[in-house]
């Protein structure tokens, strides 16, 4: 199956650029005939948004990029702020995929709190901070405190994902 024509998208969805929604403005089944108004979608295994449409799955954030480019992505698209249903349209950016990487959150396991930061209890000074970037892997130092480990990994995180510097989560 292809791609689906952007006007016959239009003609069956709206998407509101300032809150991310894709509504239905025209049934496309039976089964849909009262869904006219209502918000399309469903959250898939991964936590994003998808909208099925004429028996195909379209991610929303990737959806929402060819209703407004007119184009579909290329490669990925990024939520700067990591909500994988937050589809708004200045929360949407063309990206690579080690700009994706570098905007993810930390890990689950992480005990340290803070993305980059590990503990090597066998140092005297235990707390360590190392970043990727470029496709290498670069030791940041030791710390005493998982906090300095965590300023030296967002310094970092700045000077070499700028944008893309995941901070917070």
């Amino acid at each position: 199956m292809g791609l689906i024509e952007i006007e016959k998208i239009k003609s069956y969805l709206d998407y509101n650029p300032t809150t991310g929604v894709f509504c239905w403005i025209r049934a496309s089944g039976r089964r849909m005939a009262k869904s006219v108004g209502v918000q399309a979608g469903s959250i898939d295994t991964y936590g994003y948004l998808q909208i099925r449409l004429f028996r195909q799955q379209m991610l929303a954030h990737r959806l929402a990029w060819y209703y407004m480019m007119g184009i579909w992505p290329e490669h990925e698209i990024d939520h700067k702020d990591g909500n994988t249903i937050n589809n708004k349209w200045e929360n949407l950016r063309a990206s690579n995929r080690p700009q994706q990487m570098q905007n993810a959150r930390r890990r689950h396991d992480n005990k340290s709190g803070f993305k980059g930061v590990y503990e090597d209890r066998r140092l005297e000074r235990p707390w360590c901070a190392n970043i990727s970037a470029n496709g290498r892997r670069i030791a940041l130092g030791r710390y005493y405190t998982p906090e300095e480990a965590g300023e030296a990994y967002a310094k970092a995180a700045l000077l070499y994902h700028g944008e893309f510097a995941c901070l917070h989560r």
